[in-house]
């Protein structure tokens, strides 16, 4: 199971764009640390994946 939550929080005038994902990857094999949540060319924007990481990690690269 894939978890991958963003929010909003506000701390005095700033407000702030929060990601978290679970971190367990599998792919033939089970991982328990991983990186499901990757930067894009974009300041304002993240991209995550569930499922298989050997589909997901091509197409994020």
């Amino acid at each position: 199971m894939t978890l991958c939550a963003a929010w909003i929080r506000q701390i005095d005038s700033v407000e702030e764009l929060v990601f978290a994902t679970d971190s367990s990857l599998t792919g033939g094999e089970k991982w328990n640390q991983g990186v499901k949540l990757f930067e894009l060319p974009r300041p304002d924007c993240l991209i995550c994946f569930a499922g298989d990481t050997g589909r997901a990690y091509p197409l994020i690269r």
